[in-house]
């Protein structure tokens, strides 16, 4: 794959990406849905550059 798509998602996939804070519970960045579409994207075949 040549392609690039780049770009800052705000979405922290897994918990160990942003640390425990109850003022983040509803904060769309740990939503599920959030985190199930940024896994659509690397279900697709894309990197995450700064996991790789």
């Amino acid at each position: 794959m040549n392609e690039r798509l780049a770009g800052d998602y705000n979405i922290a996939p897994e918990p160990r990406n942003i640390y425990s804070n109850r003022s983040h519970d509803e904060n769309a960045l740990v939503q599920p849905e959030s985190r199930a579409l940024y896994q659509r994207l690397l279900d697709q075949g894309w990197t995450d550059a700064l996991r790789k």
